[in-house]
């Protein structure tokens, strides 16, 4: 007799990084997967954090080998998406078809995940859940591992306000802003006890991703050097040995320049900084944080940046699906 395991799971559908969460197939491990997809049958491409995903006609290799990140911010126009979301399941349930066979168990997954805040509502919520949700069983197979699994029910959610699901003591009763800076998007969002305050949404291009390759270019300008991506967060921090005054002097006020950036977005779209409590998160606090500190009156950091969007979703998940120990 066949039997159906229904598994609650939590993903993160970052630019930079997509970030998995489910205690009933993986305990409290965490799956952290880079959001690159390059749809390609090389399979000389290899190393760590870097898979190959094959699903009907869908053949590429995800992760940190793939070449491609996706910029499109309406996630239901690019597959790239579900890609990344299906091989974040197939990863997370260890048994493969032959053994879900034998034991007659089969995964049915209650799926909870984030779509960008500037342009969630109610129809783009609904159109990415049908985009990610399957009619039936699907044979996924990463690095030939071949999986099965249903993504039965979806539920979506706009990105960033999950951190206060996370945090809920510092947002109880309390209006407070969130702002969340990933790899490739800044998104910030004011809530009045957890209830968004839609003219206050915005969602821009300041991820870390373009503070590096506004840093990169100017210190390649002025000391002609040649510096590639690997090297920037060491060089954020500790400069280039070339001159290390002068280069991070120079790395110095152009990250003042990209938060006074964030800054004119949140005038924008009517925050009042000097008033309002603001918690930072995503990886990019951790990269600025003393900048923050000082370039807001009244700043706080969620508990924790990387998985705070994650954790706020399976909050969420409890509230639709039901809580799995």
């Amino acid at each position: 007799m066949m039997s159906n395991n229904i598994l609650n799971c939590e993903i993160d559908l970052g630019y930079w990084f997509s970030n998995l969460r489910t205690r009933k197939i993986l305990g409290e491990k965490n799956i952290r997967l880079r959001s690159k997809v390059e749809f390609t049958t090389d399979a000389l491409i290899s190393g760590a954090g870097t898979y190959h995903f094959r699903h009907d006609d869908l053949k590429g290799v995800v992760g940190e080998g793939a070449s491609q990140h996706s910029l499109e911010l309406d996630k239901t126009r690019d597959k790239a998406y579900k890609v990344l979301a299906y091989s974040l399941i197939a990863l997370a349930i260890e048994k493969n078809k032959d053994q879900m066979e034998r034991d007659k168990e089969f995964p049915i997954i209650n799926l909870v995940t984030n779509y960008p805040l500037n342009i969630y509502n109610g129809q783009t919520k609904e159109q990415f859940e049908e985009f990610l949700k399957t009619s039936d069983f699907i044979h996924v197979f990463v690095n030939r591992e071949h999986k099965l699994f249903w993504l039965k029910n979806c539920t979506v959610f706009p990105q960033t306000v999950p951190v206060s699901y996370a945090n809920p003591s510092a947002f109880k009763n309390q209006i407070k802003g969130i702002v969340d800076i990933g790899g490739m998007t800044t998104q910030g969002v004011i809530l009045d006890s957890f209830n968004i305050i839609p003219s206050s949404r915005f969602t821009e291009n300041l991820g870390c991703l373009n503070l590096y390759n506004k840093v990169r270019k100017a210190l390649n300008s002025y000391f002609t050097v040649n510096i590639q991506d690997y090297e920037m967060p060491t060089i954020i921090k500790n400069g280039l040995r070339v001159n290390t005054k002068k280069s991070l002097e120079i790395i110095d006020e152009i990250i003042r320049d990209h938060i006074k950036e964030i800054q004119n977005a949140m005038t924008v779209n009517n925050w009042n900084e000097e008033n309002i409590p603001i918690m930072f998160t995503g990886g990019g606090s951790l990269l600025l944080r003393e900048y923050l500190e000082e370039m807001f009156p009244h700043v706080e950091f969620s508990q924790d940046p990387l998985w705070d969007n994650a954790k706020g979703l399976r909050k969420v998940g409890e509230i639709f699906y039901g809580r799995q120990n």
